[in-house]
């Protein structure tokens, strides 16, 4: 047993292909939040649940409670299964290496370690490397998100146009867990076997056709200041439907795409591809590299000064009203 791939462990269990011992880790958690929630629902049928299951916390949870709990033996079951949420806040993991190096056949230990990858220096893992299921689960690079949405959508007996993908992710960005309440919203508004269009993805995520974070992005390509104006003082009347936080993330896609297409110097079909570019939205992002040149660096880094300042860093408590205009003229005027 050694690292594994999410599609394949996916598979394995699917299989009922059970192991001893898992440990996901890394920095995405939807993706261990998933596995372990597949195990939870299927390892076990709901007679077995009641005395074979049993979930802990990381920082509620010293190794002495775990040991006792792995090491006992099923009730009238083939399995037990351990869960071990927030296993990142468990103090002493060192503790648990001898169980790692053999573990009760019949248990089935999960610990999920979310946020962060394992240190690869321990002993430890070195030791889970070897005997156990380990599992690192990494972001999405934004290029395949599209891709992912798909994948996902298929899975949901749904289908959706290319033009549809590229919008939701441009909105939502990369972060999955946003992009499945997306996508869980949009879904629950549609009979199955629909074909998702970009009026679903704007009638259902909350992006007006006039007024969304788009059409603020080309008004500040073309330096259009009355439109500019407009969408900023709109966008600001209206702070449920557009959180600095999310309108945030939409920019920064958008001007850090830019940045990279500028760096690049090519706007051909493959760069545009590899920047997760579609060509139907290429203009916009060609006038941007054109009006503004090598400062969309320094915009890129603007707009991640003012995500911070929107989360409390740096900043006194500048209401958000005036932290979205701040931040959009000084981009107009850099």
């Amino acid at each position: 047993m050694a690292s594994i791939t999410y599609d394949k462990l996916l598979q394995s269990l699917q299989e009922k292909k059970f192991q001893p011992v898992y440990y996901l880790h890394g920095p995405e958690p939807y993706f261990i939040d998933y596995i372990s929630d597949y195990i939870e629902d299927h390892a076990l049928n709901e007679s077995e649940k009641s005395f074979n299951q049993v979930v802990f916390y990381g920082k509620d949870t010293d190794s002495n409670t775990l040991l006792n709990a792995v090491t006992r033996y099923p009730m009238m079951a083939q399995y037990q299964v351990v869960i071990v949420k927030e296993a990142q806040d468990f103090k002493n993991l060192a503790a648990l290496e001898n169980y790692f190096e053999k573990p009760v056949p019949s248990t089935i230990l999960v610990m999920c370690h979310k946020y962060k990858s394992l240190d690869k220096r321990l002993k430890v893992t070195k030791v889970l490397e070897q005997k156990a299921v380990l599992f690192e689960s990494k972001p999405i690079p934004e290029a395949k998100v599209p891709d992912w949405i798909e994948k996902y959508l298929d899975a949901a007996g749904y289908k959706s146009t290319n033009q549809a993908r590229y919008l939701l992710t441009e909105y939502v960005g990369s972060n999955l867990e946003n992009l499945t309440n997306a996508l869980v919203k949009i879904t629950s508004a549609l009979d199955k076997g629909s074909i998702i269009d970009e009026g679903d993805i704007k009638a259902n995520v909350g992006i007006s056709k006039d007024y969304n974070a788009f059409e603020l992005s080309g008004a500040i390509v073309n330096k259009d200041i009355a439109k500019v104006t407009r969408l900023v003082n709109y966008i600001n009347d209206n702070p449920k439907e557009f959180p600095i936080q999310v309108m945030i993330v939409v920019l920064y896609n958008f001007f850090s795409k830019a940045t990279a297409l500028y760096i690049t110097g090519k706007n051909d079909k493959e760069t545009l591809k590899s920047l997760g570019i579609m060509e139907w939205l290429s203009r916009d992002f060609q006038k941007a590299v054109q009006t503004y040149g090598r400062k969309l660096i320094a915009i890129s880094k603007l707009i991640q000064e003012f995500d911070l300042r929107s989360k409390g860093v740096n900043d006194t408590g500048t209401d958000s009203s005036e932290l979205m205009k701040e931040l959009v003229y000084r981009i107009v005027y850099i």
